[in-house]
């Protein structure tokens, strides 16, 4: 785990690491999360806590919760990890001023980081920021952070963590069932 610079350091209210490749199974597919990685401790909290993800991070700021009580919340888990309960995705424009109608297909909202500094952000796009978990993230298909998903084969990497922030935050992650239940049915 690498320590973020100083300025975002101290400019942060939490840290979480957006690794999510312990979670890449052989068909290249996510199913799983985890908001805490016990494989490593912690840099920032150390007492051997685990890591905290990005997910949880954004989790214990949106909620207004410490990140001891999103851990306690939400153990971290070797097996019976929550599954994704994905989202159906939409079009979405991708500028939203009037121009060129390019969309992008998600079930999330996103906005071009250029109409954001800008200033050319509409009055839907405006009212979709205020009292919203962001991220800043590269959705780009050149930048290869990109895997199978349900509705997209190329989903890019920061959807799955809105993905899990939506999952915990919505308390509807799916599990997967009891081996032993497989085996009787």
């Amino acid at each position: 785990v690498q320590m973020a610079v100083e300025p975002l350091k101290s400019a942060s209210q939490f840290l979480g690491t957006p690794a999510i490749g312990e979670h890449i199974e052989a068909d290249g597919h996510i199913r799983t999360y985890m908001l805490f990685n016990p494989s490593h401790e912690d840099p920032v909290l150390k007492n051997g806590a685990p890591v905290t993800s990005l997910a949880a991070a954004v989790v214990a700021s949106f909620t207004d919760k410490t990140l001891d009580q999103v851990l306690q919340e939400n153990p971290p888990q070797r097996y019976d990890l929550p599954i994704f309960n994905y989202r159906k995705s939409v079009d979405w424009p991708k500028h939203d001023d009037g121009g060129v109608k390019e969309t992008y297909y998600s079930p999330y909202r996103t906005i071009s980081l250029r109409d954001v500094i800008s200033g050319k952000l509409s009055k839907a796009q405006k009212a979709a920021l205020q009292g919203s978990a962001v991220l800043v993230g590269s959705i780009s298909t050149g930048y290869f952070d990109h895997y199978p998903g349900p509705f997209n084969p190329h989903t890019p990497g920061p959807e799955f963590h809105l993905l899990a922030i939506d999952n915990v935050i919505n308390g509807d992650a799916l599990k997967a069932p009891l081996n032993l239940l497989i085996v009787l049915l």
